[in-house]
This record gives structure tokens, sequence and C-alpha cells, in this order.
């Protein structure tokens, strides 16, 4: 943990990188930076060990993984994920928020029952998605920002204000984009469903 931390380990989201190449290798660096605990898979563990980059937990299949390294192997054993035996070691740390870089397992990461109770971020490509927490999303953000929401459950309708063509109660079948009508403080809620909502990085 950097020197400039002030705050206890579990007030920071922790970093589970999936997939190194999922985002930008300087946004991929930023949350390392911030991040007071690192886990990663097999072939994310390797990446990071030989950028220097120092990890606490390797997820793994393979038994020798993470030999003579200053880290925590954690062995996963037939179809077990890494992403799921994360979550119970967060669990386990009272550690309740993750940022997740890259799903190569292709999970329906936000639905996955052992996450419900964590504050998670995905980051892939360009964007950073998350859930709302009781079906509000508020946030400042500068004028032409495409945001995208997309449902988790059936019967979500959506209002919004601040935005070039705003929602008044609409119903949310699929993936819609917003885009910020100016330089302000944009809302967006649900008839009290949580649903996500993608931004850039």
């Amino acid at each position: 943990m950097s020197s400039h931390h002030i705050v206890r380990d579990e007030q920071e989201p922790a970093l589970l990188v999936l997939d190194t190449a999922a985002i930008n290798k300087t946004h991929l660096w930023q949350l390392l930076e911030w991040s007071p605990v690192v886990m990663a898979n097999d072939a994310s563990a390797q990446q990071l060990i030989s950028w220097g980059h120092k990890i606490d937990y390797w997820l793994s299949k393979h038994e020798k993984a993470g030999m003579n390294l200053d880290c925590e192997v954690v062995q996963l054993t037939g179809t077990q994920a890494a992403l799921t035996e994360a979550a119970g070691l967060l669990h386990k740390r009272n550690h309740w928020a993750v940022n997740i870089i890259g799903n190569p397992d292709a999970l329906p990461v936000f639905a996955l029952p052992q996450l419900q109770n964590l504050q998670l971020v995905l980051f892939e490509g360009e964007q950073k998605i998350a859930k709302t927490k009781a079906g509000r999303f508020k946030k400042w953000l500068p004028m032409r920002t495409e945001l995208h929401v997309q449902p988790l459950f059936d019967g979500t309708f959506l209002s919004s204000e601040g935005f070039q063509q705003d929602l008044d109660n609409v119903l949310l079948t699929d993936e819609m984009g917003l885009t910020v009508a100016a330089d302000q403080i944009v809302t967006i809620t649900s008839n009290l469903k949580p649903f996500l909502v993608a931004e850039p990085i």
C-alpha cells in the first residue's frame, strides 16, 4: 500500500485483474496504484509480476503457482472461477468494494449471487460499468459525455434530468444511450430497481 494512503484498506476498492489487456495500460496502472488489495488470475498475475507490480492474492488453477513470491496463492478447483473465489475472499476480509478488470469467463458479473453485497465496478475497453444503488445515479459530467444504461430486471422504468433527450418514466427493455446536454450534474432514477450505467473512463 502506498505511503500516501491514509484510510483503512476496506474503505478503498480492491482490484481483481482478470485480463490485463481489457483496458488501457495507463488506466490499469492508476487502478493498481490506488488499490490496497490486488487479486489476479493466472494469466494476469504473471503479467503484473513481469511489470514489477505486487499482487496480494494469486487465484490459480495450477498447484505450483506463485512459488517463492510474496503473495497468497488461492487454489481454484474444477470449474471454479476466479471471480467467485475472489468474492469469497473479499467477504472474509470485510471488504465491500471491488474494481474488476475484464471478464474473460463471460459470467453475468452483476447477477452473480456471491457479488450481490459488493459494490463493484467492471472496467472493459474505454468504459466502466457500475450497478446503481437504490435505482439512482447522480453525477457531475461534462457536456456531450455519453452514458449507456441497461436494465437488470424486467419492469424497470427510468426518468432522467440533464440529457439532450430526457426520459420520463420510460420502460427500459434494452441498452440505451444518453448524452449529457451541458456541463452539469445529471440524474437518472428508476422505480427503485437497480440498473447498470456505463460511462467513459
